[in-house]
């Protein structure tokens, strides 16, 4: 009765409701799912630390200290988005490359991990680590799994955005694995500077594919943008506290490795620019019949 008496006075309320529909995410195969939940995974812990790196800028503190829990939340955005475009083979597909992708680090960071043990007599614990970096991942996959419900597979076609950020996450392992038989695992002095270098020409590189991939096969081009450029530079906000703090001539003397993420955003808006021109030039453009 109270309800029927709420539909009475209320009614827009009820019939809003009645049309809300979940949200779509668009029907891709199980590959593009997978490289598409990468990027939404990517873009949430960006969002997440864009909205942390403003509020250290104007406050001088961190909100919240948790990795942990952003990498739950991003990895369940992801399942979310791998089921909701491929359902279970978009699941089970993005599963396999965030796994991939963990191993590679974990594999590389072993090294580092146990020299410095033995330089600080410290015990290393490396199965203590893995669980560490595993959990979060479970219990993401886990949630995402449980709220894969909350969105529907859409028509067919490509989540520009999550794929071409998907794109991006990809530049740095395939280079870090690529350069290991030129470099080592764990770079120090010349050879780390060779490993920073190569590292930003591929991340480079990967900004001008991504940004070529949203503007070609994106719809919503000012949005798109904007979000790439919260995705490059949003989490690089508590750098500029370094401005604030430093003499004037530390301005002039910056390391030039600090200003990357604008590098890499107004590389991803060109190469936007550059796809979503070959966009109109192919939609516009009429077959000749020989």
């Amino acid at each position: 009765m109270l309800r029927e008496g709420l539909r009475a006075e209320i009614p827009f309320v009820f019939d809003l409701a009645a049309r809300a529909r979940r949200p779509a995410v668009l029907r891709m195969s199980p590959a593009l799912a997978a490289l598409g939940a990468l990027g939404a995974r990517s873009l949430t812990v960006a969002l997440i630390s864009s909205v942390q790196g403003g509020f250290v800028l104007a406050f001088g503190v961190f909100p919240v200290r948790a990795p942990d829990a952003i990498t739950v939340v991003a990895v369940a955005v992801g399942v979310v988005f791998a089921f909701g475009s491929a359902r279970w083979r978009g699941v089970v597909a993005a599963a396999l490359l965030f796994a991939i992708l963990w191993i590679e680090q974990f594999w590389l960071a072993i090294p580092g991990n146990l020299l410095f043990c033995e330089r600080t007599g410290t015990r290393c614990d490396l199965w203590a680590t893995a669980l560490a970096g595993l959990w979060p991942q479970a219990l993401g996959i886990a949630l995402g799994l449980v709220a894969g419900r909350l969105v529907r597979r859409g028509a067919p076609g490509i989540s520009a955005l999550s794929v071409g950020i998907g794109l991006t996450g990809l530049a740095f392992p395939i280079v870090r694995l690529a350069i290991v038989p030129f470099v080592g695992s764990s770079p120090t002095g010349q050879s780390a500077l060779e490993a920073l270098n190569w590292v930003i020409a591929a991340e480079t590189l990967g900004a001008a594919v991504s940004g070529l991939v949203v503007g070609f096969f994106g719809r919503w081009r000012v949005p798109d943008a904007m979000l790439i450029v919260v995705f490059f530079v949003g989490p690089w906000l508590p750098q500029l506290r370094i401005f604030q703090d430093a003499p004037r001539p530390f301005i002039f003397a910056i390391d030039w490795t600090l200003v990357t993420p604008a590098l890499f955003a107004l590389v991803a808006l060109l190469g936007q620019w550059v796809g979503a021109a070959a966009a109109r030039y192919f939609a516009t453009r009429t077959p000749t019949i020989p």
